[in-house]
């Protein structure tokens, strides 16, 4: 019996020891250095900038970036749903990309709020603002028409092909 017991305690020594190695393998995992990235990034939201629950995304989306090891430019634009047309605000923004990319601070990528939004983005025919990767999310597909989907389909080509929707 002794023998048994002996072997036991040994192979939960062994075991505990295992245990610990992992634990200290997964907590060395956990404080690993993030590579660092360096992109600039443009947030295009539909509101203004009065508007505290966008500031505070702003904010968030910021941390998460710097959290994600991503550093740069972080560019804000707000497009002013309520007060601009289509007609006013697709060619405030591709002034604003263009300024950008003349003093050489062009987007990597674009995160977009919104319908609205996406439906400019999905739309533009600026090859400027089309080459630039963009995510729009926060979308609610049901306030989208069927025959927008088609206008789509049809005049843009099926729109753009570098824009991912969450």
């Amino acid at each position: 019996m002794s023998d048994r017991l002996a072997l036991f305690l040994r192979m939960s020594s062994l075991l505990l020891i295992l245990c610990f190695a992992i634990l200290c393998a997964s907590s060395c995992a956990r404080d690993r250095k993030v590579e660092k990235r360096t992109a600039n990034v443009l947030l295009y939201w539909p509101t203004d900038e009065s508007d505290p629950v966008f500031q505070t995304w702003t904010e968030i989306a910021k941390e998460e970036l710097s959290r994600q090891g991503i550093s740069g430019e972080v560019t804000v634009h707000f497009g002013h749903v309520t007060e601009r047309y289509e007609s006013v605000e697709r060619p405030a923004f591709n002034e604003l990309i263009m300024t950008l990319a003349s003093q050489g601070r062009k987007p990597d990528l674009v995160l977009a709020y919104g319908d609205y939004v996406h439906w400019l983005l999905q739309t533009n025919t600026n090859s400027l603002v089309c080459s630039i990767p963009t995510v729009c999310y926060g979308l609610q597909k049901e306030r989208i028409l069927p025959y927008m989907a088609e206008m789509v389909e049809r005049n843009y080509n099926g729109g753009r092909h570098n824009l991912v929707e969450i």
